[in-house]
């Protein structure tokens, strides 16, 4: 990529499942970048789907080719879909020329100005792993719905802080995600054994045990095309033993120690108790599926 202006060279990574129809209004949004397109590339995988999702990214592929993009490829997944293993694919197709990847979800919005802003401050900022922009709901702009996220060193409770100016933080949403590749190779990408959910906050304090920052940038928006409730019953084996993985891997004796008795006599009566109140009534099926989470992340069980 021949460098322009000073600007980093950025490596767009997308994967998509039956998502043709918000997928192409992804592309479209980096299609109008207000970005030297010779400093972009974009690496589109399908993960198996049965829509016509291959069909729109071989059809950009060519519009971002006409613009003068660095470069534009489309992969397809034959196995089973795997959006954590995708990325950690992709991940590995960048160019040498790029030094930031944009991981991006395939229903995700940006401003024409997005890669103009976001850049330039990456590059200005020492030692950053990660950089992340305020992410809103599409059908409700007014509301955040990806912030700076934070993990308790002693109980491994999650917040979350929406700034006004740029934050560090210990995690970020993978959904727009720009991180430095070096960093990227250095903690080794996302763990594949996550499945579903926390590989972002297990990427992040990775890297910052290697020394890196995460920072959180509320100056820049993006759109993400979910819905506003934002409720998840599905999976919860994954969502409640992943979290603990995340403690185990990550937090140092003795503080490990306490952070995995929080869940187990704090969260697990409020899950117990939030499945009876979703569900007004016994689930059985679901009460197991979360048992069977705790004791597996308690136990180290994969």
């Amino acid at each position: 990529m021949k460098n322009t202006e000073g600007l980093p060279g950025i490596s767009v990574c997308i994967t998509s499942l039956n998502r043709a129809r918000t997928l192409e209004k992804t592309l479209r949004t980096l299609l109008s970048q207000d970005y030297p397109a010779g400093l972009l590339e974009v690496l589109l995988r399908d993960d198996g789907s049965s829509d016509d999702t291959t069909g729109v990214m071989k059809s950009f592929a060519g519009e971002f080719a006409k613009k003068g993009f660095a470069g534009a490829s489309v992969f397809s997944n034959e196995g089973p879909s795997n959006l954590i293993a995708a990325r950690n694919f992709l991940a590995g197709k960048v160019s040498p020329s790029s030094s930031l990847m944009l991981v991006m979800d395939d229903d995700v919005y940006l401003e024409p100005d997005f890669m103009r802003r976001m850049a330039p401050y990456f590059s200005s900022l020492t030692g950053c792993a990660a950089l992340g922009p305020r992410v809103v709901f599409e059908s409700a702009r007014e509301r955040t719905a990806a912030a700076a996220n934070f993990v308790s060193n002693f109980t491994g409770v999650y917040s979350e802080a929406d700034a006004a100016e740029p934050l560090d933080c210990d995690w970020l949403s993978s959904c727009c995600l720009l991180v430095d590749i070096a960093a990227w190779k250095k903690t080794g990408g996302l763990c594949e054994s996550f499945q579903t959910c926390h590989e972002e906050p297990d990427f992040c304090l990775r890297a910052k045990k290697s020394g890196y920052r995460i920072v959180y940038y509320p100056l820049v928006t993006a759109r993400h095309d979910v819905d506003v409730s934002m409720q998840r019953r599905s999976k919860l084996y994954y969502l409640y033993r992943n979290k603990m993985w995340v403690i185990r891997r990550n937090f140092p004796w003795p503080a490990r120690l306490s952070a995995l008795l929080v869940p187990v006599f704090l969260g697990l009566p409020k899950y117990l108790l939030e499945s009876l109140l979703h569900n007004r009534g016994v689930n059985a099926g679901e009460l197991l599926e979360i048992l069977r989470g705790v004791r597996d992340g308690l136990t180290g069980r994969w």
